[in-house]
């Protein structure tokens, strides 16, 4: 790999040895499927422009109507672009497609392609992201061109960071070593500040053996925190799962995660680590502190919310509901509950239980919901209002 470049690092063999017959085949096919050797005035030139410390242009978003080889070169199309650094610094130019095909991309110092600079060898739809070292007026040429699949469209990428810019990386990760507690955050810090608008879906996930762990990725600064799902039910399969695998995975170049400067990560990181059951992370007992709608006011049956204070174990959750009679009897009134609790970025929590009667209460009658003795907190801390039941009366419709 040329001195100063980044991405790009294809290991399959196949790959790297149809690479030598690379100058010739951009030779023949320059000009495009034609193969007439298009003059240079007439390739496409790609303008940098200055944004804040860096460089960027406009992207080239078109597609190859043709994706062919002969087992040495490509035999359908080869887009050709022209740029002019205008600027000393690191280029990174990204190419990437969303369909079936394998597409690759070429730097050179030539129109025909013969002297290289770097090149994108990644098998599969995995994008290509190559970056190079430049001085202010070097002439460059890029070659796009489609080894397998489905012509399609593409996007390309431009961006000349200065000199010296450090290279978007994760700097620092939590440490696996131990089982990683199911109700835990977990926090990742890069070498530059992430894009805060990006969205993050996709371009992060946690697997296992099942599928992907749900949860909330929250951007702030040089600082991406990933905020597991809390269970709401029993064996909640979107949730860490106690004493499985998984796998967390940020990939590379435009599949993943971009930062401020619009860079992406030149390398896909994975890492493993299996979950444990969750931690105490809230020392104090939860609490109610609201309920919805007031008690009171006249209830009818509709839907009651309580708001709690910190997220509780869903498989300890026993809410009851009944009708008290004027003469003091009571009659269970059937009912459905759902408990939602979810972190909020910042590390805060909101945890609803939604309790909705299947019926109107009898006329007359108090409606009376309790959460008994026992409903645990999740992480085994102490019980919902320190084990004493809460009990919630509302006023006769």
């Amino acid at each position: 790999m040329p001195a100063g470049t980044q991405g790009g690092r294809g290991t399959a063999f196949l790959r790297r040895f149809y690479l030598i017959f690379l100058a010739a085949a951009l030779a023949a096919c320059a000009g495009g499927s034609s193969g007439s050797g298009t003059p240079v005035e007439d390739v496409p030139s790609i303008v940098l422009q200055p944004k804040g410390d860096a460089w960027e242009a406009a992207p080239e978003n078109t597609r190859l109507t043709k994706v062919s080889n002969n087992g040495l070169g490509y035999t359908g199309e080869i887009d050709r672009y022209e740029l002019v650094a205008p600027a000393t610094g690191r280029l990174q130019v990204s190419l990437s497609w969303d369909h079936d095909a394998n597409f690759d991309l070429v730097l050179a110092s030539d129109d025909l392609g013969k002297l290289r600079l770097a090149d994108g060898i990644e098998n599969g739809s995995d994008p290509e992201y190559v970056g190079i070292d430049v001085v202010s007026g070097q002439q460059l040429f890029v070659f796009v061109a489609g080894w397998t699949g489905d012509p399609g469209p593409y996007l390309l990428e431009f961006l000349l960071l200065p000199p010296g810019a450090p290279l978007f990386d994760i700097e620092t990760a939590p440490p696996f070593d131990d089982p990683w507690p199911a109700d835990l955050p977990m926090t990742f810090t890069f070498t530059t500040e992430l894009d805060p608008d990006q969205d993050l879906d996709g371009r992060v996930s946690v697997l296992h053996g099942g599928g992907e762990t749900a949860g909330t990725w929250c951007v702030d600064g040089r600082t991406l925190t990933f905020y597991p799902h809390l269970p709401e039910v029993a064996g909640d399969k979107k949730a860490f799962l106690p004493g499985q695998l998984h796998v967390l995975e940020f990939p590379r170049a435009a599949k993943g995660l971009r930062a401020a400067t619009g860079e992406y990560l030149s390398e896909l990181t994975g890492i493993a680590f299996y979950a444990g059951e969750p931690a105490d992370l809230w020392p104090a007992a939860p609490q109610v502190t609201a309920v919805t709608p007031s008690p009171a006011a006249s209830y009818k049956g509709e839907a009651i919310t309580l708001a709690i204070s910190e997220p509780l174990d869903p498989a300890a959750l026993a809410p009851q509901l009944v009708s008290v009679l004027p003469g003091g009897a009571t009659a269970p009134l059937p009912f459905r509950f759902q408990l939602a609790q979810t972190y909020l970025c910042g590390g805060g929590v909101e945890v609803r239980l939604l309790v909705a009667p299947s019926q109107a209460p009898p006329a007359g009658s108090v409606t009376r919901l309790t959460l008994p003795a026992g409903t645990a907190a999740l992480g085994g801390g102490p019980e919902l209002n320190h084990g004493t039941p809460v009990t919630v009366d509302f006023a006769p419709p």
